[in-house]
């Protein structure tokens, strides 16, 4: 009888408000959460809420173990994790509200071979723009956003 590996799935929460620097780049250090997990096989982006950049119709978001996944004629995107967009028709700059990478559908980032320890996830948003700078801040309260993400991990191999 074959042993079938156990799976097991996490969310994983992170508001902007609760790390520290620069609220566009920063690192997500899960030992101060709970722990590190191993054996990660994919790692989906759920949902983002992110302020409306003025003169942008989407951000790009880069996780250090994710990027990679996207070709592009744009430099600035090509090689990256993923692409946000804003509804452009119904938002004001700064304006929050909640997207689905593409088209309701979590954005999926396999990893193959897993991960064998994911203790620290670096994340940066930049605009999609030539000097690809990370998002400068937008001030009067507006430099905050989050997101969601479930790691999935192979046999149940977290440290919690």
């Amino acid at each position: 009888m074959e042993i079938q590996p156990r799976i097991t799935e996490q969310l994983i929460f992170i508001d902007s408000r609760f790390t520290t620097g620069n609220p566009y780049e920063y690192t997500i250090d899960f030992a101060t959460m709970s722990g590190s997990y191993r054996n990660v096989t994919k790692i989906e982006l759920l949902a983002l809420s992110f302020p409306k950049i003025a003169d942008e119709h989407y951000v790009i978001m880069s996780m250090d173990q994710c990027d990679d996944h996207v070709d592009s004629n744009n430099p600035q995107v090509h090689r990256k994790s993923c692409v946000v967009y804003f509804d452009n028709s119904t938002l004001s700059t700064g304006v929050i509200k909640t997207v689905y990478p593409i088209a309701g559908n979590g954005r999926v980032f396999m990893q193959s071979p897993p991960l064998a320890q994911l203790s620290k996830l670096k994340v940066s948003f930049t605009k999609g723009t030539p000097d690809n700078n990370v998002i400068t801040l937008l001030g009067d309260g507006l430099d905050n956003h989050s997101f969601l993400i479930q790691l999935t991990t192979q046999d149940g191999a977290n440290n919690y």
